[in-house]
């Protein structure tokens, strides 16, 4: 997979995976994750979380099919979304008393979502164009419709 300027996507998960809630990756423009990074449950249904994501990712087609070109996830938006998982994650069961495959070697939590499912669900229910450089067919960047 090849993003924006020739970035791999397995030379940017090197360290571990990291995508805006699980689903967007800064620099794969149009490129939408299902059970992203973050996503896992040890203690709900996944097919909740995949139906909020289903929800999300159609607003983004929809987008695209009213004009947009691209929608690229903005770095300082997927930054914070990130910080976010790994300070929340950090006080759970799944980053403490023990190494697992939920980590990396270097200890960051790439695989489960650290709140309620409900959360997430609620955070997904409105696909938000200021997170996004949102690029119309005409070149042109804007980040409101």
């Amino acid at each position: 997979m090849t993003g924006r300027g020739g970035r791999r996507l397995d030379e940017v998960w090197r360290d571990g995976a990291r995508a805006h809630l699980g689903i967007t990756v800064a620099g794969f423009p149009n490129l939408f994750v299902l059970y992203g990074p973050n996503t896992n449950l040890g203690h709900n249904s996944i097919v909740y979380m995949l139906e909020s994501q289903f929800g999300y990712v159609l607003q983004a087609v929809d987008r695209l099919a009213a004009g947009a070109r691209s929608i690229d996830v903005r770095p300082e938006v997927q930054q914070r979304s990130n910080a976010a998982v790994q300070e929340a994650i950090r006080a759970t069961v799944w980053n403490s008393g023990c190494t697992s495959w939920y980590t990396t070697a270097a200890g960051r939590n790439t695989n489960n979502w650290p709140g309620f499912t409900f959360d997430y669900r609620r955070r997904l229910r409105r696909f938000d164009d200021a997170e996004f450089v949102v690029t119309t067919a005409d070149e042109s960047v804007s980040t409101a419709r």
